[in-house]
């Protein structure tokens, strides 16, 4: 179901993404992602859990464009690739790491405690967006889009 609601956004918040800011539509995501997984904690019946999931996929589904973006935005100019690379080798990286922390997890608190420390991630990570990433980002976006002067002009 998670996998379905992603196909069904990705690339109408991309749209969105290209419109409003890869920011703004990566902290809206996080946000969503978060406070969809924190129900998941106190699920009594699958069904719960299904329209959960889907919900989280509906938010998932903009996180890799928009931090790709991100990532073209600030990268250093003739280091796109090299950016590119290092994030593609994070993301396998997680996925290795990740089921092993995951597993981990379950083992120490069960389901409902790995659900409950993913939102509390996700909650920080939304924190650390805004702080470090939002302000940069907006910046550039305005400026690639005309709505602010080049300042490296002269």
């Amino acid at each position: 179901m998670t996998g379905f609601a992603n196909f069904m956004t990705s690339a109408w918040l991309g749209r969105v993404s290209d419109r409003k800011g890869a920011h703004h539509t990566l902290v809206y995501c996080l946000l969503g992602v978060a406070l969809f997984t924190i129900p998941q904690v106190f699920v009594t019946d699958i069904w719960q859990l299904i329209v959960l999931r889907f919900f989280v996929g509906l938010c998932l589904g903009g996180l890799l464009p928009t931090a790709n973006t991100l990532i073209r935005m600030h990268a250093p100019q003739g280091m796109e690739s090299r950016t590119y690379g290092f994030s593609n080798s994070a993301m396998y990286l997680g996925s290795m790491i990740g089921p092993i922390i995951g597993g981990w997890l379950v083992s120490l608190y069960g389901v409902r405690g790995l659900l409950l420390t993913t939102s509390i991630i996700l909650l920080g990570t939304v924190v650390m967006v805004k702080l470090k990433v939002m302000q940069p980002a907006e910046r550039t976006f305005k400026r690639e889009n005309g709505h602010e002067p080049n300042q490296n002009t002269t």
